[in-house]
């Protein structure tokens, strides 16, 4: 499978007239432009599987934490103060809600989080056990 790719990826399926290093060497004259094109392209070609590969990795090993803060009566408190923290392993994150008072972590690692959210005007809560699942959008919603 290696051979192949090295075949591949340096032009070894056709006549065997220059050799590797002046394949993989940009031409001096200007009559050979399209061919310094082939080795970036078939680079490309050769790594965009691994690339998405890494992505699907990446959004396997981390969650969501989302929720909504509202005050006493159930309206959204705009712009508070939101805290997200892993003791375990020292991780801190902080966001501010919207003006509707959501607010969202994204790409949490897994874990169990402790969620601090402060406003003006309110007693600050604090909600422990809070946790970041893989794949998962967790809603905790805080009422100051």
């Amino acid at each position: 499978m290696f051979r192949f790719l090295a075949l591949f990826l340096f032009g070894a399926f056709g006549p065997q007239t220059k050799s590797i290093s002046e394949r993989i060497l940009p031409p001096e004259s200007d009559s050979n432009r399209p061919t310094t094109m082939i080795l970036p392209i078939r680079l490309v070609v050769i790594t965009l599987p691994f690339s998405c590969l890494l992505l699907a990795q990446v959004a396997s090993v981390t969650g969501t934490v989302q929720g909504v803060i509202t005050d006493p009566t159930g309206a959204g408190v705009p712009y508070a103060s939101a805290t997200i923290a892993n003791g375990a392993t020292g991780f801190v994150q902080t966001t501010t809600s919207t003006d509707l008072g959501r607010y969202q972590f994204p790409l949490l690692p897994i874990g169990s989080y402790s969620l601090t959210v402060h406003a003006p005007g309110f007693k600050t809560l604090e909600a422990a056990h809070v946790r970041g699942r893989p794949d998962r959008v967790e809603s905790h919603d805080c009422h100051l």
